[in-house]
């Protein structure tokens, strides 16, 4: 490895202690979606935990009062009309979770009104929910799908329950703490629960309900699905090209900085955008990313904040590489992102 590890020069940093990874921005996003969020003018000065004061830089915005819409709903009324979605093909679908799923709406007199079962059938929109009579959406399926269903699902007036059933499982986590699917499903079908809907970040190239992962070490997810798919030896076989990538293509940086990092990950959270920027000062950082993004969960690695603002423009001297809630994607630079409220309600039992 010692020989692959042939860094581009970046901008120095000031010198301290160093954070080992955005856990904390994990916990912001669930106080962001199961709790109350106070209405207020405005919030103290952002502080990063190695570099003191955030000042407010030309890609960034002050923060305003988070929108009042993203207060919760208390659960009046139980569902009566669920539907299930669902991926057969999936490597995380285990069919006596899904009879388990259909037993307990059975138990709580909601039985499914209809199964979506990807990928032979299509996601519903808001028109075929409706049409269906359908006040509760259950998607048992990764987080890349439970984002293209409640994309789809935009200005119903059901709600939709995530429910762990892909590999990382960051919205069900942020709604439900680890739980098991069926466990979460009674407390939602017994009225143990609360609706509204929740913080996202918004850009020009999609919408993320957990977070967006922006730059070059993204190459990390493509082998991580080669794992997935293929095994351990041709995930073996496309490392070097990932890690080649990760330390030597043009890093992303937020707009008015000059650090540049080979990610920087946005993560919705009750006070704006948090942004966390990877850092990779030697093999062991390096080797600890590798683990974090093979082992599922890349926000594992050493990071340190750099921005907590409303609006954040990010930069770069290459088209900027991106994971959605964990679908790949690419925009031009610069590339602005955005806090903002989901257009369907979620439900959380957390």
């Amino acid at each position: 490895m010692r020989n692959l590890i042939k860094r581009r020069p970046l901008t120095s940093r000031p010198a301290g202690p160093r954070p080992t990874g955005v856990k904390g921005a994990e916990q912001d996003g669930r106080d962001a979606i199961s709790s109350v969020i106070p209405a207020k003018a405005g919030i103290p000065t952002a502080k990063s935990e190695r570099n003191g004061e955030i000042p407010a830089f030309a890609g960034m915005t002050e923060l305003g009062p988070f929108p009042a819409s993203c207060v919760e709903k208390p659960m009046t009324s139980a569902f009566s009309r669920p539907a299930l979605i669902c991926n057969s093909q999936s490597g995380s679908h285990d069919p006596a979770i899904e009879t388990a799923i259909a037993q307990a709406c059975e138990a709580a007199r909601a039985p499914l009104a209809a199964t979506f079962a990807l990928p032979d059938d299509e996601i519903p929109d808001a028109g075929a929910l409706r049409a269906k009579g359908i006040d509760l959406l259950i998607v048992w399926t990764g987080d890349g799908t439970i984002n293209a269903a409640a994309s789809e699902a935009a200005g119903w007036d059901g709600a939709i329950l995530p429910l762990p059933g892909g590999t990382l499982n960051l919205l069900s986590k942020a709604l439900h703490g680890d739980r098991p699917a069926t466990d979460i499903l009674t407390d939602a079908l017994g009225g143990k629960a609360r609706r509204r809907p929740v913080p996202i970040v918004r850009s020009e190239s999609g919408t993320a309900f957990i977070t967006i992962v922006a730059g070059p070490a993204t190459r990390w997810a493509e082998v991580r699905e080669t794992m997935r798919q293929d095994g351990i030896v041709e995930a073996s076989r496309a490392a070097p090209d990932a890690l080649e990538t990760m330390l030597n293509a043009p890093g992303v940086r937020v707009a008015g900085q000059d650090a540049a990092y080979p990610a920087i990950i946005l993560t919705p959270i009750e006070t704006g955008l948090r942004a966390d920027g990877i850092l990779t000062e030697g093999s062991m950082d390096v080797l600890r990313h590798g683990l974090a993004w093979l082992g599922g969960d890349f926000r594992d690695g050493p990071s340190e904040e750099v921005a907590r603002a409303e609006t954040i423009i990010l930069e770069s001297d290459a088209p900027i590489s991106l994971e959605y809630d964990g679908e790949l994607a690419e925009t031009p630079s610069p590339a602005r992102f955005a806090l903002g409220m989901s257009a369907v309600d979620f439900i959380a039992t957390a």
